[in-house]
């Protein structure tokens, strides 16, 4: 039985093992040689975790910690940092507050994908891990109603009451952001601050989800080319056609979540009055179209027209105008002067990013059910070591000369089970190895 049970992991680990080979190779074929190389020599070149970040070295974006605590020094002055850099009292900081209400804001909508997880009845572990959300995040909004009153004293009573702990509706509670109340009302309940604060974070945040943004339609471009060259090569059938299709789905669905939170913290940003345009805090950030989160490079556009169209373009094929949010910031990117193939290959070194973590994710799973198999083979070695060494030991048992008549007919028993059990798992496992051999698994 339990051999048993590890033969059927092994034919498990097995297919996945063909699964994630022919993923890395339909990757691998509709990339440039030259271009995989590159791959494989970041892959040697960088440490384990960095080498799946995409090298966004030139936008020169600030983290979230850099900027609490430049507004944090701002705010208190230069004696709130000790000999380590790291701030002080930053419990009664207005940056701190704004700070963890962003992070309340993001912890919210998490809490939404997981409410429709458990609404769909599909993921047995979805409702327990929705309600243990629900009890963090209403633990943090909680939290959150408490030092309201501190930062925006003037709204209690007014505009805010701290609803019961029993009766809060998580996925609606407000959370008073400055950029929620008209220009008028920020100036009646003394908001002005809190308002540039929330600017201070919303911009960079905004260019964040443009970075991020670039990567998912990156990821996309790789899986359209990807599902072309399936197609070209030859390799059909449902379950490949379903793979591609879903792979695509997930991305498309992952390019829409991120456009959602640029597109509130863009509305923020506006409602706020931040200045916009060249030389501005929040650069050349704009609002963004569905138009703008189609994928224009050259090789890009024709695959979409083979797929929306079901032929081939012509050659030579290039894509109309490029959405501003290849352009919007950090040096060496589109500029106005750049011919039609100048912006391609701009696009593409952000594609090429994209498309770099896209190997290295599918070759690590590939690895990944690799060592799978290997473990599972070697505890199924193991098995049959133990059952032949556990009727040897009974053999040693039996041998002795204070063994009584009665013990050595329960000691002999006991041996021929156990020589049972090894005779069949070293059968199954013979046979196992020659189906492993010989391609059939």
């Amino acid at each position: 039985m339990l051999y048993q049970r590890i033969q059927r992991e092994i034919i498990r680990a097995r297919k996945q093992i063909r699964q994630r080979q022919d993923d890395l190779n339909d990757l691998e074929e509709s990339l440039e040689p030259s271009l995989l190389k590159e791959f494989q020599d970041w892959d040697r070149k960088h440490p384990e975790i960095e080498k799946y970040c995409s090298n966004y070295s030139d936008l020169k974006l600030s983290s979230r910690g850099e900027i609490l605590r430049q507004l944090y020094v701002k705010e208190a002055g230069d004696q709130v940092q000790d000999q380590e850099g790291q701030l002080l009292e930053l419990a009664s900081s207005p940056a701190l507050f704004l700070s963890e209400a962003i992070d309340l804001e993001a912890q919210r909508g998490r809490l939404k994908e997981k409410a429709l997880l458990a609404s769909q009845g599909t993921n047995k572990d979805a409702v327990s891990d929705w309600i243990a959300a629900e009890t963090r995040f209403k633990s943090s909004l909680t939290r959150h109603y408490a030092q309201l009153p501190i930062f925006a004293p003037f709204l209690i009573g007014v505009e805010f009451t701290a609803p019961p702990m029993q009766s809060l509706h998580t996925l609606a509670a407000r959370l008073y952001f400055p950029s929620e109340f008209t220009e008028d009302d920020r100036t009646r309940f003394k908001l002005e601050k809190l308002g540039d604060l929330e600017s201070s974070f919303r911009v960079p945040l905004a260019q964040e989800e443009i970075v991020h943004l670039r990567n998912a339609l990156g990821v996309k471009a790789l899986l359209l080319r990807e599902g072309r060259q399936t197609g070209k090569s030859g390799l059909t059938g449902n379950a490949s056609l379903t793979r591609s299709q879903s792979r695509l789905k997930q991305a498309q669905i992952r390019i829409d979540q991120i456009a959602c939170r640029y597109r509130h913290h863009f509305t923020a940003i506006t409602e706020l009055g931040t200045s916009l345009g060249i030389g501005t805090e929040a650069g050349a950030l704009q609002p963004l179209l569905d138009t703008d989160l189609v994928i224009t490079s050259t090789w890009t556009q024709q695959d979409i027209q083979f797929i929306s169209g079901g032929r081939r373009p012509t050659v030579g094929a290039s894509f109309s105008t490029v959405p501003w949010i290849w352009k919007c910031f950090g040096p060496g990117l589109v500029s106005k002067d750049d011919t039609e193939d100048e912006v391609a290959a701009k696009i593409q070194k952000f594609n090429h990013q994209a498309m770099r973590v896209e190997w290295l994710v599918s070759r690590a799973l590939l690895e990944r059910w690799i060592e799978e198999e290997k473990l599972l083979r070697e505890e199924a070695r193991r098995i049959v070591a133990y059952f032949r060494w556990k009727e040897q030991d009974l053999l040693s048992l039996r041998n002795e000369n204070t063994a009584t008549p009665g013990y050595k007919s329960w000691v002999q028993r006991e041996r021929r089970m156990w020589m049972g059990m090894a005779a069949r798992a070293e059968q199954t496992r013979a046979l196992t190895e020659e189906k492993i051999r010989s391609g059939q698994w």
